[in-house]
């Protein structure tokens, strides 16, 4: 699992009463906080981790945290093997920073092991749970996380091969990491030569805090501006489903920025290709995708249910 962006929201107050999904990551050489069990078809209540020594102390600490900060509440955690996420709540506008809580919590893991001189690598990500429904979309996104990480181990091929998969009634080909279709925080994107200066800077803003959070940017990205702010958000380290007219094939390989994106698992490709389709593109299949690009975003997907593109004999 790769290092989180850490940039904190430069126009949010820390100490005010909110509930973030915090994100810390072990440090490099120590063992693993738990171990997975379970296998890819079962669901989440028969899939899960047993701690480490190290990880019950992890734990330990991390549950104790009210007695230290009274004001705040741990709803839920998950101690994976390399990564911990826990959602804590701010129940009343406190003179602690979210930083300084966070800061006594790895203190404190640092200090009560005897074998290691830190136990998490330095900073932390951090979403903020604001709007309505996050709160338990998160809380189920942190449950499956033990059954997405067997999948991942027991089925590499699934990310390195192409796939068919139905989304609303219609199957289409996708390559890539499938798992970003079922993040909690998936935002369209969409930027027109219409928006006035102020639907321009509002939907800048939404792209954004989804970057920051962690969260994915859906869109085929077919104006010069999307282009261009798609570039920018790579940069800015972005996780994208990119809705494509081009093929995929049995043998498809990504290239060039499309290459570094999916090995580092930001990216999903989803195309929509069709052998009677133009050379150029339409305005009805331009719509046509950013419209997928929108329910993707908004409606719930279920089940994701994956056939591979061609069958190993």
């Amino acid at each position: 699992m790769k290092a989180y962006h850490k940039t904190r929201c430069p126009l949010h107050d820390y100490r005010s009463k909110c509930t973030y999904l915090v994100t810390l990551m072990k440090a490099p050489g120590v063992e693993p906080f738990s171990f997975l069990f379970g296998t890819k078809e079962a669901s989440y209540r028969d899939a899960g981790v047993r701690y480490s020594a190290i990880g019950r102390l992890v734990k330990d600490i991390l549950r104790s945290l009210p007695e230290r900060f009274p004001g705040i509440r741990i709803n839920h955690y998950i101690v994976m093997p390399d990564h911990l996420h826990f959602i804590i709540e701010i129940l009343e506008k406190d003179r602690y920073h979210l930083g300084d809580i966070i800061s006594h919590f790895t203190r404190e893991c640092s200090v009560a092991n005897l074998k290691y001189e830190r136990l998490f690598e330095p900073g932390y990500h951090d979403r903020i749970l604001r709007r309505r429904g996050q709160l338990q979309n998160m809380r189920e996104y942190l449950k499956e996380n033990p059954r997405r990480c067997l999948i991942k181990e027991s089925m590499p091929r699934y990310f390195k091969a192409p796939h068919i998969l139905n989304l609303f009634g219609k199957d289409y080909i996708i390559f890539g990491n499938f798992f970003l279709l079922k993040d909690p925080e998936l935002t369209a994107v969409r930027i027109s030569s219409k928006f006035t200066e102020n639907e321009l800077n509002a939907s800048l803003s939404k792209y954004e805090e989804t970057i920051r959070g962690g969260g994915v940017l859906v869109s085929p990205f077919i104006s010069p501006k999307e282009k261009k702010y798609r570039d920018l958000a790579i940069a800015d380290g972005a996780n994208l489903i990119y809705i494509t007219r081009n093929p995929i094939g049995e043998r498809f390989k990504p290239a060039g920025w499309l290459y570094n994106l999916w090995s580092e698992g930001r990216l999903l490709l989803i195309s929509t290709f069709q052998s009677s389709q133009p050379e150029k593109i339409t305005r009805s299949e331009s719509l046509a995708m950013n419209t997928l690009a929108e329910k993707i975003a908004t409606e719930d997907l279920g089940q994701l249910c994956l056939q591979p593109l061609y069958k190993t004999p």
